[in-house]
């Protein structure tokens, strides 16, 4: 584990390295892709449309997480899961990121909740698209419940648990208990590369308003 982590951070390979990084923080707030930090033990929702954005930038968290000497865990609504070639390109090390797949939301959440009891990871991410949307419409009692103990047990290990959603920014975020909510969009640059913008929709430590970009080397495949 430990040579694998001093790979991550002597990989030439970084989905974004320092030559390829512009950035513009968020005022009031430590927001970064190479650092979980502003994000312990916090219920982080990060939406946007089509997928391609927020899968990204979750990547780039995870590579973070690692390279901090943590583990983190991807737990995803099945059958697919983020192009693994792709995923290995941007440094990560896949022998010590578990894919957790489900079936369904219920037992996608109840498999976050597992992983976050074990207390060993910095970062867990909920990939479930659209669904937690639906949830909310259909079962928004059982929806409470979940994300309550998902965030007391983030707290409690100061984990930071990001759930990557599909919808639109004026849509509204998966609950109050979410404390931070960004919405991203993905733009191709004339040049190659891509341009991630990050809207702070919610924010209960700082406040809305902000937003931060970030450009980085294209990588080929990202869902």
């Amino acid at each position: 584990m430990e040579d694998a982590l001093r790979h991550l951070r002597q990989s030439q390979l970084s989905f974004i390295g320092a030559a390829a990084l512009s950035r513009r923080a968020p005022q009031g707030a430590a927001l970064s892709l190479e650092s979980v930090a502003a994000l312990s033990g916090r219920l982080v929702e990060v939406s946007g449309t089509g997928g391609h954005a927020c899968l990204s930038v979750a990547m780039q968290w995870v590579k973070a997480t690692q390279v901090a000497g943590e583990l983190a865990a991807w737990v995803q609504l099945g059958p697919s899961v983020p192009f693994i070639p792709d995923v290995a390109a941007l440094g990560i090390d896949l022998s010590a990121l578990p894919f957790i797949v489900m079936p369904t939301i219920a037992s996608a959440l109840r498999s976050a909740e597992h992983v976050l009891r074990s207390g060993a990871f910095g970062l867990v991410v909920i990939d479930t698209g659209l669904s937690l949307c639906g949830l909310r419409q259909r079962e928004p009692e059982l929806q409470a419940a979940m994300l309550s103990r998902l965030l007391g047990l983030a707290q409690k290990h100061h984990t930071a648990v990001v759930c990557l959603s599909e919808k639109k920014r004026e849509a509204p975020s998966l609950g109050s208990l979410v404390s931070l909510r960004l919405h991203c969009a993905r733009k191709k640059l004339a040049v190659s590369g891509a341009e991630i913008v990050c809207e702070v929709v919610k924010d209960k430590h700082s406040g809305p308003g902000s937003v931060a970009e970030w450009s980085f080397a294209a990588v080929a495949g990202v869902k």
